[in-house]
């Protein structure tokens, strides 16, 4: 999703700049993984980009965000499994912070999903 725009009406510029530094922090989990596979000698997996994606654009905020809030809980969950199958190898470290950065991520979403719903002014992280 770092690549949709969402319908943004002209009193929320505020929530999409909060979504885009949401995105960038994310890419930097994304490369931590990447070098900790790299490092491991594994390749990931490259497929095609998902399709389901492409209708993803345009949409309403407050409609994107519960999305968003949804796929960021499954982020957490698959950080917390990464560090479970880990166990106590090297990676743990790594991938503790990546967590812990998601799951902060996903509180800072809630908080969005929420002062969107209430409709009230500068969404969390923009203050």
């Amino acid at each position: 999703l770092d690549e949709a725009d969402p319908w943004t009406d002209a009193g929320r510029p505020d929530a999409k700049a909060s979504l885009d530094r949401l995105a960038a922090g994310q890419r930097e989990s994304v490369a931590d993984v990447s070098e900790l596979l790299l490092r491991r000698h594994v390749l990931p997996t490259l497929d095609t980009y998902p399709s389901e994606f492409a209708s993803l654009h345009y949409l309403a905020l407050d409609f994107l965000v519960r999305k968003l809030v949804a796929d960021q809980l499954g982020v957490v969950a698959a950080a917390d499994a990464a560090i479970t199958a880990c166990g106590a190898g090297p990676a743990v470290r790594t991938l503790r912070r990546i967590r812990d950065r998601e799951a902060s991520r996903f509180e800072e979403l809630k908080r969005l999903q929420e002062d969107l719903r209430k409709g009230s002014g500068t969404p969390p992280g923009i203050r």
